[in-house]
């Protein structure tokens, strides 16, 4: 039985929705993703989770989540959404992966590959990369991060042209983030916007070139833990 765990990110947001009014997530935008190699626990945050999350390529992408009116389960004492099948497919290779996280207020794109980083100016290149000032993003690195970038963080864009980005450590783009090497191998820029919402850990799964692998998504409300399968 696959168990689903609420993160204390989400459950600290739904409180400020239900009590304070905050603003609810959009219920278009729930996106499940797929990350290898890490074991997520419920306080960590989404810079980490998407640093490990697979990259855009071979059939790869977040997938829409919106599942059917929920009902109230009596034996069990809580709200249940029904089960919601999501299929990933791999193209051209295989995709290896070992946990699934549910992310709200995501976008599609996940994932953008630098093509040079320019220690001299902090300069980022990712031709035609579409950001926006301000856009909430994490590097990662197939080998050694560039030196300066902080690992496992948000960061800020700052544009600069349609090629180039600057990094900042804050949304009012008043500290940027100061590059003093290029790293080692291929780098990525992904995309942190959204706010976790629960995750299932898997022994590693492997999705074969041209194959689809179905992922059965179970939410249920005022059970011990929050959301756990049934």
């Amino acid at each position: 039985m696959t168990t689903w765990t609420e993160f204390n990110e989400w459950t600290q947001r739904s409180a400020e929705i239900i009590v304070r009014g905050a603003t609810p997530p959009n219920p278009n935008q729930y996106r499940l993703l797929l990350l290898n190699n890490l074991i997520v626990s419920r306080t960590m945050g989404r810079a980490e989770l998407v640093s490990s999350e697979l990259i855009q390529e071979y059939g790869y992408q977040r997938a829409i989540y919106t599942p059917a009116a929920s009902s109230y389960n009596g034996s069990k004492q809580r709200v249940e959404l029904p089960t919601t099948t999501l299929n990933f497919s791999a193209v051209g290779a295989s995709l290896q992966w070992s946990a699934a996280v549910l992310m709200a207020d995501s976008v599609a794109d996940n994932s953008q590959q630098i093509t040079a980083i320019n220690p001299a100016s902090n300069a980022l290149t990712i031709p035609s990369h579409g950001r926006s000032n301000g856009d909430e993003v994490a590097i990662t690195s197939i080998d050694t991060l560039a030196s300066g970038i902080p690992a496992n963080t948000v960061l800020y864009v700052g544009v600069t042209s349609a090629d180039t980005i600057q990094l900042y450590s804050d949304v009012a783009r008043t500290s940027q983030v100061d590059v003093t090497s290029a790293g080692v191998g291929t780098h990525y820029l992904r995309l942190c916007k959204g706010t976790p919402v629960f995750y299932a850990n898997f022994a590693t799964q492997l999705i074969g070139d041209g194959a689809t692998q179905p992922i059965d998504v179970q939410w249920a409300f005022l059970n011990a833990g929050n959301a756990n399968g049934v």
